[in-house]
């Protein structure tokens, strides 16, 4: 909680898990929505300021993590997004409306 608060005062925005649901994404294929449901809050989160154009650097700073702690979760959701790239996972968010 404190940490979506302090992102929230760092002008980031704050995208929790649970609002992923068929409800809330439309045309989202189902494969990709079960995928959705390994990621965890924090993930997401680093998902969506990747979406928006952020660095890891930029995010680093903005969630109080360190740099690579950021490469973590980017390796994570490569992994449970099935992503080969950055840019996959980047077109995966903007296919189901993460940013």
């Amino acid at each position: 909680m404190l940490s979506a608060i302090r992102a929230v005062l760092s002008g980031y925005n704050y995208f929790p898990s649970q609002a992923l649901t068929t409800n809330g994404v439309e045309g989202v294929e189902s494969q990709e929505l079960e995928l959705f449901k390994s990621v965890n809050d924090r993930e997401l989160m680093v998902l969506q300021l990747f979406a928006q154009g952020r660095t890891n650097k930029e995010i680093a700073k903005g969630m109080f993590l360190s740099n690579k702690t950021v490469s973590t979760y980017k390796k994570r959701l490569m992994q449970k997004l099935q992503a080969k790239s950055l840019v996959d996972l980047i077109e995966m968010a903007k296919r189901n409306a993460l940013v």
